[in-house]
């Protein structure tokens, strides 16, 4: 599951983000159980692949914290 942390100021941690719903998602995904992953910037893609082996492996969901936009140049992950 991929959520978007829209309005998060991408200088901001996550739990002092000034707008409320953005600060709280995750402690309540994490309160339903599901595991979550934050996806703040490029240097972060590197966590999806053993996130989505994790959540086939253990058959658990894992959300996807997606705190800002992605970059122009993200064709080179495009393998295809």
């Amino acid at each position: 599951m991929m959520v978007g942390l829209q309005g998060k100021d991408p200088a901001e941690k996550l739990s002092e983000a000034v707008k409320y719903s953005v600060r709280i998602i995750q402690p309540i995904l994490q309160l339903m159980g599901l595991k979550t992953v934050v996806i703040e910037s490029e240097a972060d893609v590197f966590k999806i692949a053993p996130s989505v082996r994790y959540a086939y492996e253990f058959e658990q969901p894992v959300c996807f914290l997606l705190g800002s936009r992605p970059g122009v140049g993200g064709a080179k992950y495009d393998k295809t």
